[in-house]
């Protein structure tokens, strides 16, 4: 049973200022958790994807995320703790 996880937040930026060169120039990347999970819903759309509104993202597998997917991007495989972030 696929299970939705919403009200996902647009993506955190972390304000990365570069010193070597202006001073005054500032890059932007984007938090890891976010990449991760970007790259995860884009590598593997028959276990996760991003539900119609393009505002949550839909579980489809959860069991095979958390034995399988879960420990190659994080450092836990526990799809709870995964959900919780």
């Amino acid at each position: 049973m696929a299970e939705v996880i919403s009200d996902l937040r647009p993506p955190t930026w972390e304000g990365n200022t570069d010193t070597k060169m202006s001073g005054s120039s500032e890059s932007k990347r984007m938090a890891p958790f976010v990449s991760k999970l970007y790259d995860l819903v884009q590598r593997f759309p028959t276990v996760c994807s991003f539900g119609p509104d393009g505002e949550s993202i839909i579980m489809h597998n959860p069991k095979y995320l958390e034995s399988a997917i879960l420990p190659r991007y994080f450092r836990h495989g526990n799809y709870r703790s995964f959900v919780r972030q």
